[in-house]
């Protein structure tokens, strides 16, 4: 009995082990006390028991394909980004969606971007990398 209760633990071990290695990172994205809705874009995650890569509709789609609703923010806030668990050296990239196509990167100051200081909706693609892969994600915001 204690050889099957110990063999039942290093399988329940194992099992957990293996869902948290294939598991891809989490994002959390706030501003003015706000939680903006996300959506996860492109990635390729190399997991304990395979591989997969997925290329997904550009950020400035995909947002609308989800029915992302924006939140609406004040001109110049502060957008906070934390990922779980966080990216090789705490490092990622920022990008806004112009259009289907056409992208420019955005200022980002540790984990602190700045929104626009222009009216408007705007889509963002953040974009980092892990040992196990690479991940973005998407959200768009309304300035006013």
């Amino acid at each position: 009995m204690k050889k099957l209760i110990l063999l039942l633990v290093i399988v329940l071990f194992l099992v957990v082990i293996i869902m948290k290695v294939n598991r891809i990172p989490s994002i959390t994205v706030t501003s003015e006390g706000k939680k903006v809705t996300t959506v996860q874009g492109s990635y390729c995650w190399n997991g304990f028991l395979n591989s997969k890569c997925e290329d997904l509709l550009s950020p400035y789609l995909l947002v609308d394909e989800e029915n992302i609703e924006p939140i609406s923010i004040n001109q110049g806030s502060k957008i906070n980004i934390d990922f779980n668990p966080s990216p090789i050296d705490g490092k990622y990239e920022a990008y806004i969606w112009q259009d289907i196509e056409k992208m420019v990167k955005a200022n980002m100051k540790g984990n602190i971007l700045e929104a626009p200081t222009q009216k408007g909706s705007y889509v963002y693609e953040i974009s980092a990398d892990w040992k196990r892969g690479q991940v973005s994600y998407a959200f768009i915001i309304e300035v006013h």
